[in-house]
């Protein structure tokens, strides 16, 4: 969907869509009480924004995050009513009854603050009327300033106090602090009683009311100089989900996050995590699909895009080996594959297939990834293997099997038990790449019977969705060895309530079980259900759901495929 900029907003009309980062929010009142944010896009214009309670209340969402980007559609766009001024644009956004505002999951440089370096403050490159945002170490904290105490539309008093900060570049700034945060950090330097922040060594500090340069600043702290090794463990023990803020602290942590032997550390030392990858478009369309990850912050989980992966169009096959994701053939049958390193999302092109493929089944067994179909039946060239190692695919001489379809389309596959089985409409096949041995099953037999599209496998466990509740409880387990179907206890389907299950998919999600499904009756939306699995006695799995998190919001949202891979 097109996205407007803010330098474009003008009072013409109100059907605006508008992607923006919220600089800060704070309360105002002028005729009445109402929430004023300032709110910056991807190219760095701003404009502030107000919001009027009742508005506020009944059309966007009960918590706003500063720090975080929005979506904001249908809004007004008018003169300001007052004189005073936070943002240089003409013009100021006004929601109104139809306005919709929603979080984004977009992953990109754009998605963190807009630091300044205090060199910037020093030369006068950026003007003093504006907020900002710092990285920097606080040397000392200066008394609250009672002449500068301020009083807010409700009658409170918040205060003022200065702070001296010093940037990993030697430079030093002084500035004020304000709100309430002022008072807070005023009680926590003194009850610390040291060189305290709020969050690991750096604080980040914005909202300033105004910054001064001033010559005579004490000398910085001696800092200590740890070894590198020692701070390649340290780092390497910083989630994934918070790497990208801690690269922007300075150049030093940023070249060792995007460096070869921060994951190396991180897997010898095993600090690596699972994160999971989807693919998602828009169904029924030949458009292209765009990578987004789910990963966890301060907040619910939520998927966020990765512009840095070009998009892929529908039909692919794909495949997750350790941090690489392989993606095999695609629409109007390809010969095309390339893997994507998940670690620095690099994207690298492989050998061509022998055969074009489309909607082809695909699994890795002892390293290799094997594709099976994708095109008309045929003996000769219908599975073929990839070499991880040698980088080279290699034709599997096999007789296809009289069951499958003739166009040997399939859009369900897993691996269980050292085989790649996929499903058809009216039965399931199997393909032991180890002995080259088929094998195929009826709509009469166990397999079949629960077995559809919002599936994985965990544990060498088939696990599905029942949609009739045969078993009474939503989810069900096949035991391959005693080829029987057993309820998920634990979880009911009062738990799954608010799932879609024709728009579902399945996910092995670091040994927990994930569903991603459109919600029931909202279908612009994606939810995500996170359940822990635990093997009690006898081998019955018990299912305990630990959250679910609205993750994404678009037209009809669609998920191509789905997979997690370790980082």
């Amino acid at each position: 969907m097109q996205r407007d900029c803010i330098a474009n907003l003008n009072p013409s009309r109100t059907d605006w869509n508008i992607d923006v980062k919220i600089l800060s929010i704070s309360y105002k009142r002028e005729f009445m009480v109402k929430r004023v944010l300032i709110l910056a896009d991807q190219r760095g214009d701003r404009i502030e924004a107000s919001i009027c309670y009742q508005t506020f209340k009944h059309s966007v969402p009960n918590h706003i995050y500063d720090g975080e980007w929005y979506n904001i559609r249908d809004f007004k766009v008018i003169k300001p009513v007052l004189p005073e001024r936070n943002t240089n644009h003409q013009y100021q956004i006004k929601y109104f009854e139809k306005t919709d505002m929603m979080i984004l999951g977009t992953l990109s440089a754009r998605d963190y603050y807009r630091f300044e370096d205090f060199s910037h403050v020093f030369k006068g490159v950026i003007p003093f009327n504006n907020l900002y945002d710092f990285y920097g170490s606080v040397i000392d904290v200066g008394p609250m300033k009672e002449e500068f105490r301020k009083v807010d539309e409700y009658g409170n008093t918040y205060g003022v106090n200065s702070l001296s900060v010093s940037c990993y570049k030697d430079e030093h700034i002084f500035c004020h602090l304000r709100g309430y945060s002022a008072d807070k950090f005023l009680t926590e330097w003194t009850s610390k009683g040291y060189n305290t922040t709020f969050k690991y060594i750096y604080l980040l500090i914005h909202h300033l009311i105004d910054i001064t340069v001033e010559e005579n600043l004490p000398p910085p702290v001696a800092r200590v100089q740890l070894p590198r090794d020692i701070t390649e463990i340290i780092i390497a023990r910083v989630p994934r989900c918070y790497q990208p803020n801690l690269s922007l602290v300075c150049k030093a942590f940023r070249q060792l996050i995007t460096s070869p032997q921060h994951f190396s550390t991180r897997l010898l030392h095993g600090f690596t995590e699972p994160v999971l990858y989807a693919l998602i478009g828009e169904p029924f369309k030949i458009t292209p699909l765009s990578w987004s990850i789910l990963y966890r912050s301060n907040l619910p989980l939520r998927f966020r895009r990765v512009p840095t992966l070009r998009p892929i169009l529908p039909g692919c096959a794909g495949v997750t080996v350790g941090h690489k994701i392989y993606v095999m053939g695609g629409y109007v049958p390809k010969t095309t594959a390339i893997f994507i390193d998940c670690r620095l999302h690099t994207l690298e092109n492989l050998p061509d297939m022998q055969r074009a493929r489309c909607y082809a089944a695909a699994g890795v067994i002892d390293g290799k990834i094997y594709v099976i179909g994708g095109y008309q039946k045929r003996d000769d060239d219908w599975v073929e293997v990839y070499d991880v190692e040698r980088r080279v695919w290699e034709t599997v001489p096999s007789q296809s099997p009289d069951d499958a379809t003739l166009d040997g389309t399939f859009s369900n596959t897993v691996v269980m038990q050292g085989r790649i089985f996929f499903r058809i409409l009216n039965c399931c096949l199997a393909y032991d790449p180890r002995q080259g041995l088929w094998q195929s099953w009826g709509l009469e037999s166990q397999l079949m019977r629960f077995w559809n599209s919002t599936s994985c496998v965990v544990g060498d466990l088939l696990y599905t969705v029942d949609r009739t509740f045969s078993l009474v409880h939503p989810i069900v387990v096949y035991y391959p060895n005693e080829l029987v179907w057993r309820p998920l206890m634990g979880v009911s389907a009062y738990d799954l309530r608010m799932l879609n299950y024709e728009w579902s998919k399945m996910a092995n999600f670091g040994g927990k079980l994930v569903i991603l499904s459109r919600y029931y009756g909202r279908p612009h939306e994606i939810c995500c259900v996170v359940t822990a699995l635990e093997t009690r006695q006898g081998g019955q799995i018990q299912g305990k759901v630990e959250s679910v998190s609205h993750v994404y919001r678009d037209v009809f949202p669609y998920i191509e495929l789905c997979g997690t891979v370790t980082v």
